[in-house]
């Protein structure tokens, strides 16, 4: 396909996208299914554009040629296929937490075409809130890609700038879940129960439980998102806390709460490693990598748990691939030898044209 066409096809689905977004904002109240409906195929096409600036094929359910795809006769990938295949892009990196957004979108707007969904329930107010949550959590992933793929939508910057306004203005609906569970909040933490604030929709409604010393997973009562941290006790003995969480963790320094105080991410994998590099063990000790964010070597032991400093994902296995030879937090796909891990093609791959 030659650029020009590209260009062209490319277009035509942002602009798709977009007019669905905009359709499903003005269906919020008024009629919430269809703005299910139209939310989720605009989520859809925008994952879809990505695709097609890398490849039309990749989006391509089956065979077809490309007299076919110019006119239309084709069958594209369904939604829930749609993130591996953006994975397998050079440089692309989709998270758990984004995935599951997005396959929650997927399954709600299944549920209606096939079936039913509650939003014809007798309790407007409580379901109105509930899908404005889903979507407003839905297009904080999405938009964070956006951003990312500037050079791909830099057209239609201004365009996504309006959605992401009237999305925000959602808040509102956040806030009457939070308005009926905030005194509960207040006595549960009365009784030393501990929250923080969500990092995804800001509310102070995320319910922390301890998995290992200072290592918390995370539940937001209002989004129902769910994510890890870590609450590190202040090395300058102020009696404060660092907070580490998904969305601080890619920064070069942690601050105190308290103090002012700041540890380099060096130190705080000097501070938290159980199991370090030494002169004595440096020759037979592997780097341990993370699939889920694909980053070498930003694993490390945590009391009994292996945990990723770049993302946060934690697990208590490690295992090696058996064809690169390299640790990887939470175990290597069966015969890793052949078919490889995240980080290596396999012996198969790498000998496909012997």
């Amino acid at each position: 396909m030659d650029s020009q066409h590209k260009i062209n096809h490319l277009s035509l689905l942002i602009e798709n996208g977009i007019d669905f977004f905009e359709r499903s904002i003005s269906q919020i109240e008024s009629e919430p299914k269809y703005s299910i409906i139209n939310f989720c195929a605009g989520v859809e096409l925008i994952l879809k554009a990505r695709l097609l600036y890398e490849d039309w094929k990749l989006l391509i359910d089956g065979d077809t040629d490309e007299s076919k795809f110019e006119s239309g006769d084709f069958k594209t990938i369904n939604f829930i296929d749609l993130i591996p295949k953006i994975k397998t892009i050079p440089g692309e990196k989709i998270t758990k937490s984004r995935k599951n957004a997005f396959a929650k979108l997927a399954k709600h707007r299944n549920k209606i075409i096939h079936f039913y969904h509650e939003a014809h329930s007798n309790n407007k107010e409580a379901e109105l809130a509930q899908i404005a949550t889903e979507q407003y959590i839905g297009w904080f992933f999405l938009y964070e890609l956006i951003k990312k793929w500037g050079n791909i939508l830099e057209s239609y910057s201004s365009d996504f700038l309006k959605l992401n306004s009237k999305i925000m203005q959602y808040k509102k609906y956040l806030q009457v879940k939070f308005d009926k569970i905030k005194d509960d909040i207040t006595n549960e933490k009365k009784q030393d129960i501990l929250y923080c604030d969500c990092i995804y929709c800001k509310f102070h409604a995320a319910r922390k439980e301890n998995i290992e010393e200072d290592l918390y997973n995370n539940k937001c009562r209002i989004c129902e998102q769910n994510f890890d941290s870590l609450s590190i006790s202040c090395p300058d003995k102020c009696g404060g806390i660092i907070e580490i969480t998904p969305d601080n963790i890619y920064e070069s320094q942690f601050e105190c709460l308290n103090c002012d105080y700041i540890i380099e991410k060096d130190e705080l994998r000097e501070l938290l490693n159980c199991d370090p590099i030494t002169k004595d063990n440096y020759y037979f000790k592997n780097n341990i990598n993370c699939p889920f964010c694909g980053e070498r070597d930003v694993v490390i032991k945590y009391e009994t748990l292996y945990v990723c400093l770049n993302c946060l994902e934690y697990s208590d296995t490690i295992e090696t691939c058996e064809c690169c030879e390299e640790d990887q937090l939470g175990g290597v796909p069966e015969d890793s030898y052949n078919i490889g891990c995240e980080f290596c093609d396999g012996y198969i791959a790498l000998h496909e044209n012997d």
